[in-house]
């Protein structure tokens, strides 16, 4: 997702954020929107763990406005987020790659996030890296989360260190990482603002004074591949 509108009180701190499918069916999503459920929860929908992207300290990269005068005056407002957003698409024989960056999270810890993707020109190999760049101005160790938000439809079985996916179709999807893979509750609105349960899994890790980053994968597995979650590839 590209940067919120600047002063929107409706857009989401969700930059770099994606979503992905197969066929009519979803497997990563974003939580969605709440525009009936009170201030409260339309509030949680705009942040960015709600979003399939990464986050430092829990904290969002575009932030609404907190003061209570602020508020009744502006309305809540997204404030604060990144001022430069960048976006590399190129082509090869094996897919399509992204390189996309942020620095939603300079400001405040010294970070830019960096995110590389490439999808196989069938959409059966997905693979990710997600960095925080250090620019010197960050000297204490903070946490970060890289969040995948499932949908509600997708069936999860934890294994080893990664996950398999388990599609309405019977469809199969392998999920891995290259750091220990984490599952959580999540939720998902949609029609009519209908909370619904869902799954997420989640990359954690910490970063100092060094850059850092993870690898994932999600890739569609055969009948004889099911019990064999792959290590992530290169994304070149």
């Amino acid at each position: 997702l590209p940067p919120p509108p600047e002063f929107s009180t409706q857009a989401h701190a969700g930059t770099l954020s994606f979503e992905f499918s197969t066929q009519a069916e979803r497997i990563i999503v974003n939580c969605g929107t709440s525009q009936s459920k009170g201030d409260e929860w339309q509030g949680a929908m705009r942040a960015t763990a709600a979003h399939s992207t990464l986050t430092v300290a829990d904290e969002s990269s575009t932030h609404v406005l907190a003061s209570a005068w602020e508020l009744r005056l502006l309305g809540p407002r997204l404030v604060g987020g990144p001022k430069r957003v960048e976006c590399k698409r190129r082509e090869s024989e094996d897919g399509v790659f992204l390189e996309m960056s942020h620095d939603g999270y300079a400001a405040q810890f010294g970070l830019s996030h960096e995110r590389r993707l490439f999808v196989s020109h069938d959409g059966s190999d997905v693979r990710g890296e997600d960095r925080l760049v250090n620019s010197g101005s960050q000297s204490t160790e903070s946490s970060f989360a890289t969040r995948f938000h499932l949908h509600p439809s997708i069936r999860l079985l934890k294994l080893g260190k990664g996950v398999v996916l388990t599609l309405p179709s019977g469809a199969t999807w392998r999920f891995s990482a290259d750091c220990e893979v984490d599952v959580a509750e999540t939720v998902y609105l949609a029609n009519a603002n209908q909370i619904r349960k869902a799954t997420q899994i989640i990359l954690a890790s910490t970063v100092g004074n060094q850059d850092v980053g993870v690898k994932w994968a999600l890739k569609r597995a055969t009948a004889g591949e099911i019990g064999h979650v792959p290590q992530p590839g290169s994304v070149n």
